[in-house]
């Protein structure tokens, strides 16, 4: 179990904060938020592309993540971290559903970490661009399989838990979307 780090009162374990939270301690609950915030954020944002959407998405995770705490843990369901990202895959596809929007990628890999020269900066945006739109063609669960293991760094068995599917399952779509991203990178350097 994740032991969570907090200066008032020392270490506080993951479950302990839950078990509060589902008391309706709020307190416990908003240190759950402050933990997993940057995450679930970050996850909105490479599904919405848009920071505004994602930071509006990931406090609206939290309010309902909030509103269905007593329903944690009942059945098979005792990871906090991927029921956070399960609500979140939800409410994206909800999101989509509403706006009609087929491509939840443009804009996700061009938040510069240090100032590069001009060629650089261009090379790497082009580059970012090239995966967003070779993501944005692969189908729904291997986009929703690639953002859950490489850009929210999860496990196999915690992907799967949001997916609904089987480790096996993921790891085979994860290889046959690595695999047809490979295809079309070197497709177009070969073109290029």
């Amino acid at each position: 179990m994740k032991t969570l780090m907090s200066s008032s009162t020392g270490n506080i374990s993951e479950a302990e904060l839950i078990d509060s939270s589902i008391s309706g301690d709020k307190h416990a609950f908003g240190k759950l938020y402050d933990f997993y915030y940057k995450q679930i954020y970050r996850y909105a944002f490479y599904r919405l592309s848009n920071r505004e959407e994602a930071a509006d998405m990931a406090a609206n995770i939290f309010l309902r993540a909030w509103g269905h705490l007593p329903e944690f843990g009942k059945g098979n369901q005792r990871n906090f971290r991927a029921w956070l990202y399960r609500i979140a895959h939800n409410m994206i596809i909800d999101h989509y559903r509403k706006q009609r929007i087929s491509s939840p990628l443009q804009e996700a890999v061009n938040v510069p970490q240090r100032k590069p020269g001009p060629e650089e900066s261009f090379q790497k945006r082009e580059r970012s661009k090239a995966l967003a739109n070779a993501i944005n063609k692969l189908n729904p669960i291997a986009q929703q399989i690639i953002a859950c293991r490489f850009i929210a760094c999860m496990s196999h068995k915690e992907t799967a838990e949001i997916a609904g599917l089987s480790e096996g399952n993921v790891r085979i779509i994860q290889y046959r979307a690595l695999q047809q991203l490979q295809i079309m990178f070197t497709k177009e350097r070969d073109e290029g």
